[in-house]
């Protein structure tokens, strides 16, 4: 609800003025209040309030309203399948649900830092191969979310790629009884195989 005031200058001019409150922030969930000063009459301060109400509606009808993780990825997705095969949709969808949304689907997207991505990505590297594609698939959503305005910047692209393991494999070579045994067989039949 709005309240109106007047106060006077030192010069003694009469104005009028109000304060308001809009509603809430859809990121922060804080109220939103605004004051509006100097109009000459009740009425003029009136008319700007309304204005100001309107704008302030027809704002937040246009603004996606985007708080979470798991909001953002549902846009990005969508936003996805107009792009790409849906070979390519239905492998994004199964990592994200099995992987991407367990680790970020209900934090909020002010919440999410760089510290938590790059712990993220380590955990991803220690337990699964494609730790790579995860880190590039969540990445895009960011990408996506900073694109749509509904998050400042992408904490995934900051995070570094852990070196890949490699698998020691044991060296295969022969036996000193195998290594004869080839041999002779090779003699014998004059042939490699």
């Amino acid at each position: 609800m709005a309240t109106f005031f007047s106060y006077k200058l030192q010069n003694g001019e009469k104005y009028w003025g109000f304060e308001t409150y809009l509603g809430k922030d859809p990121k922060t969930g804080k109220d939103i209040r605004t004051k509006r000063r100097r109009f000459k009459s009740k009425a003029e301060a009136q008319i700007a309030l309304n204005r100001l109400l309107v704008d302030f509606k027809e704002k937040q009808e246009f603004k996606i309203n985007v708080t979470t993780f798991q909001e953002l990825y549902e846009l990005w997705i969508d936003n996805y399948r107009t792009r790409v095969k849906p070979s390519s949709v239905a492998v994004a969808q199964r990592f994200c649900k099995n992987h991407i949304l367990p680790a970020f689907g209900e934090l909020r997207l002010d919440k999410i830092s760089v510290s938590y991505c790059q712990k993220q990505v380590n955990e991803w590297h220690k337990t699964l191969k494609q730790y790579g594609f995860l880190r590039k698939t969540t990445a895009q959503i960011f990408k996506f979310g900073v694109a749509m305005e509904v998050c400042k910047d992408n904490p995934m692209s900051k995070t570094l790629l852990p070196r890949k393991i490699e698998d020691e494999q044991p060296l295969k070579f022969y036996t000193k009884d195998q290594l004869q045994l080839f041999l002779q067989n090779t003699k014998e039949n004059n042939s490699v195989k």
